[in-house]
């Protein structure tokens, strides 16, 4: 599902990352939504406005929804660790 040219690279910056990461969770809404279990897409904008954080089960199923192109220990370095080969 995911764009391989839109994903998590070595330099990016936090909020790079953010901005990509819902655009894409925008250009893919329905179907994000529909492979979460039927949630509803305010909790898209909850998480974009920082009004909630990204639940760790949510986190896992963005990054399998996007082959792990946006990362759920990039998505929740405090519940996952950092990224596998990165130490931390």
């Amino acid at each position: 599902m995911a764009d391989s040219s839109s994903g998590d690279t070595e330099g990016d910056g936090p909020a790079a990352f953010r901005k990509r990461l819902f655009r894409f969770i925008w250009a893919h809404a329905d179907a994000l939504s529909i492979y979460m279990g039927g949630i509803s897409t305010d909790n898209f904008y909850q998480w974009e406005r920082g009004l909630r954080p990204i639940p760790p089960l949510r986190a896992r199923q963005i990054d399998e929804f996007s082959n792990g192109v946006y990362s759920r220990h990039r998505l929740r370095p405090d519940i996952f660790g950092p990224p596998p080969g990165r130490g931390g």
